[in-house]
């Protein structure tokens, strides 16, 4: 199974601080950036494996 990648780029309010929000995923790194390239983000591709875990890694019942 292939690494999936995410475009992610930070939002900085005035009142609420900064967050990090995903654009979109890409099959590839390669992907990924051209995809920044080409839609001109200031962001960073960053891979998807392992961000969503369930509390002390315990299966969803």
């Amino acid at each position: 199974m292939n690494t999936l990648f995410a475009l992610v780029i930070n939002i900085c309010g005035l009142s609420a601080g900064s967050s990090d929000t995903v654009i979109e995923i890409y099959d590839t790194e390669t992907a990924c950036q051209q995809a920044m390239f080409d839609q001109r983000i200031n962001g960073e591709c960053f891979p998807v494996d392992g961000i969503v875990h369930q509390v002390n890694d315990q299966p969803a019942q």
